[in-house]
């Protein structure tokens, strides 16, 4: 009977504490629908992904604030972009507050340990404050340094300071 109590107890606490977070925005992506290969904005609603054309990364952001023809890079707000051939092939992002993540809610400002729960440990992909992730066309990771013939499909390239996030890039891996 004390353990009936004390579960029962326990999903009551536990209820009353679920009652007290808002509930979630309906433009709020969630993890298993996100692909690696994605970059969201929250305040935005909106999701870009590699290989997306021109046209259709405009339709979704607006035209861009700043361009550079020679590189084919397009700046839409706090966000760079890159595009070869008319398919997005990455996305940079450096500011806090962006609105900006990846895969698994991960973005500027976001913590060291954020990023290990959401992706894994990168092992010996992670140098001096710089952080690599790679993955093939599935989006499953790969460790590189230990199947270097892996077919990849992009990375994520990801710089910390003091264990905080400070800018992420998501980029095609040339094949």
């Amino acid at each position: 009977m004390k353990k009936w109590s004390i579960l029962l107890a326990f999903i009551l606490v536990f209820a009353l504490l679920a009652g007290c977070q808002p509930s979630p925005n309906a433009s709020e992506i969630k993890k298993d629908e996100q692909k690696t290969t994605d970059i969201y904005n929250a305040k935005l609603g909106k999701t870009i992904s590699l290989g997306m054309t021109k046209n259709s990364v405009d339709e979704l952001l607006g035209l861009p604030e700043e361009v550079s023809y020679e590189v084919d890079t397009y700046f839409y707000g706090d966000l760079l972009v890159v595009f070869s051939e008319d398919a997005l092939i990455s996305a940079y992002v450096s500011e806090a507050g962006s609105g900006w993540t990846i895969y698994g809610g991960i973005g500027v400002a976001s913590t060291e340990q954020e990023l290990t729960a959401a992706l894994g440990d990168p092992g010996p992909s992670f140098v001096a404050n710089t952080v690599f992730y790679t993955f093939d066309k599935d989006g499953k990771s790969i460790n590189i340094t230990e199947t270097p013939e892996a077919d990849t499909s992009h990375s994520l390239v990801i710089t910390l300071e003091n264990s905080k996030i400070t800018s992420v890039y998501l980029g095609a891996v040339d094949q």
